[in-house]
């Protein structure tokens, strides 16, 4: 019974989060639909997760990973990040690899809050990556 409740909880908790995610904010859970301009593979889900509070998680489409990033205003640095190891295909690995060294040069953020989509930008201002709101 009180797993349970517990479980009822957490989900409740969860399903609030995503409900109040501000639609400017780059918080959320965001799928990648294109990685420094080569877009991405179809059905490989590169997907990217930002806390308020700054944690980061997600799937470079083969390995899970995790971290930190500094968002201050339209600023954002991500930390590096730790990874599984797991072996994939060639081309999955590829994704990844990009996905990954695209994250180290992002420099600032964007929301089009009415196509729900998240770009990360570099330093001077360009497209390094595009994601769509997965919630």
């Amino acid at each position: 019974m009180f797993f349970r409740l517990a479980a009822s909880a957490i989900l409740a908790l969860a399903l609030m989060s995503a409900v109040h995610a501000d639609p400017a904010s780059p918080t959320g859970k965001w799928l990648a639909e294109d990685i420094d301009g080569g877009g991405v593979i179809d059905r490989l889900q590169t997907t990217l997760e930002l806390n308020a509070d700054g944690i980061v998680t997600g799937t470079g489409g083969c390995n899970r990973y995790a971290g930190s990033a500094n968002i201050d205003g339209n600023t954002i640095t991500f930390r590096p990040m730790a990874s599984t190891r797991m072996a994939c295909s060639a081309a999955a690995m590829n994704q990844e690899y990009k996905f990954h060294r695209a994250l180290e040069n992002v420099k600032g953020w964007r929301v089009d809050q009415p196509r729900r989509k998240l770009m990360l930008l570099d330093k001077s201002g360009f497209d390094l990556m595009r994601f769509s709101r997965m919630e």
